[in-house]
Parts: C-alpha cells; structure tokens; sequence
C-alpha cells in the first residue's frame, strides 16, 4: 500500500506542475495587444475610436511631403506685353514670342523668287504647296489666259532695294503678315512670233508688291502659305 501512495502523491505533484504551465501560457498568449478583432460579446455600437491623425506642423515651417502627397507650386505668371497694332512685331510676338524677324524675311524672299519664277514658266508644281487657294486659283487662270493668247512671260528679280513687314494681323486660330518686296525685275511679254509685246530685256523696273503670309497658330506646320498678293 505504501508504493501505491507514493505513486499517487508523484500524480498530484504533476498534476500541479501542469496547472502551474497553463496558467503561465495563458498569461502570455491571451495578452491582448490592441490590434485583434472584439470579442464576441463586444456591442456593436460601441463608439469607433478616431484614427490617430499626424502631427500639425506649426504655421510658418516646411515639413516634409510625404510619398505621393502632391506639392502646390506657385502658378507662373506670364508678363502681359502690351500690344502695339501699328506695329507688327509686336502683333506677331504677342503670338510667337520666339518670332526671328530676319529668318523670316529672308525665307520670304526665297519665297518671293520661287513663286515668281514658276509663273513666269507657266508650272505652278515646284511652289504648288505654299500657295493659297485662291492665290493658286489666279496664277493657274493667269498662266491659262497667257497660253490662251500665245504669249510668253519672262521676269527676272535683279535685287531688292527692300524687304519689310509692312502688317501683322492675329485672328481665331490664324497669323497674317503681309511683306512688303521693292525689287528690281526685268519683265518681257512676247507673242506666238517671238516678237516683243511688253517691257525691255535690256531694262528694268522697280516694282512695289505686298504679299500675305499665313499661318495657323498651334499648328504643328512650322509652313507658311501665301494667301493674297497685290501691288503696294
């Protein structure tokens, strides 16, 4: 009998030591940290507690952006430049302010050259392209109303005593300016025979001519385009 007491005081002593453990676990595991759902009986209308909001900077300092928080610039100005219509600069750079005067003219007078050259040849294809509608309208009745009558058309610029803008004109979506050529030509009309009608090869004139340019603005063609022609 005594061996079977011993035994069973061995049973108590374990029995206690495992109670011991668990009670230990439980103390460690079911610690609640603030981060595990409600339990079961939890009421749901309990009040729901406000988000822990960020520090306020205080007025006047340059905290830091966060990552993708955008960032308000100041909005840039652009100067008003006053607009003087008398002068056509000014009309155009209040456009283009990147405007370059004199590349503009001297690709106007190569303009100038071309287009003439091709009339008086009577084949509007090479300079096709920059002309107007209507411009190309009344050089194709021009050369059609020479060929008609059997003549022949020589002109030559000999120079130029001056190449100016004479007007700029801004309207809805489009930019005109008209140039003022003063060039020096030689001009001969002959006939069917050969013979002259008009003008002197061994002569020249000083000729005043105003041409149109246009050009539609916030177009991606860098081109102008001729678009109306007359004497100064």
């Amino acid at each position: 009998m005594q061996g079977h007491d011993y035994q069973y005081a061995d049973l108590i002593i374990l029995a206690l030591v495992a109670g011991f453990l668990i009670l230990r676990l439980r103390s460690v595991l079911g610690r609640r940290t603030g981060e595990e759902a409600p339990p079961p009986d939890a009421s749901p209308f309990q009040p729901k507690q406000p988000p822990v909001q960020p520090p306020v900077p205080p007025a006047g300092s340059s905290a830091p952006a966060a990552r993708g928080q955008v960032i308000d610039f100041p909005a840039t100005v652009r100067p008003v430049v006053p607009v003087d219509p008398s002068n056509p600069e000014s009309v155009i750079r209040s456009i283009d302010p990147g405007f370059d005067t004199e590349h503009f003219l001297a690709g106007a007078r190569k303009a100038f050259e071309m287009i003439l050259a091709a009339f008086a040849k009577g084949d509007l294809t090479p300079v096709r392209a920059i002309l107007g509608d209507s411009v190309a309208r009344n050089f194709d009745a021009a050369i059609a109303e020479r060929r008609r009558r059997g003549e022949r058309l020589d002109a030559e610029v000999g120079g130029f005593r001056g190449i100016t803008l004479a007007r700029a004109e801004a309207t809805a979506g489009e930019l005109r300016i008209t140039v003022r050529f003063v060039s020096e030509q030689t001009i001969v009309v002959r006939d069917g025979a050969g013979q002259i009608v008009e003008g002197a090869p061994d002569r020249s004139e000083v000729v005043n001519d105003e041409w149109t340019f246009s050009r539609k603005t916030g177009s991606r063609d860098p081109n102008w385009h001729l678009v109306a022609t007359s004497g100064a």
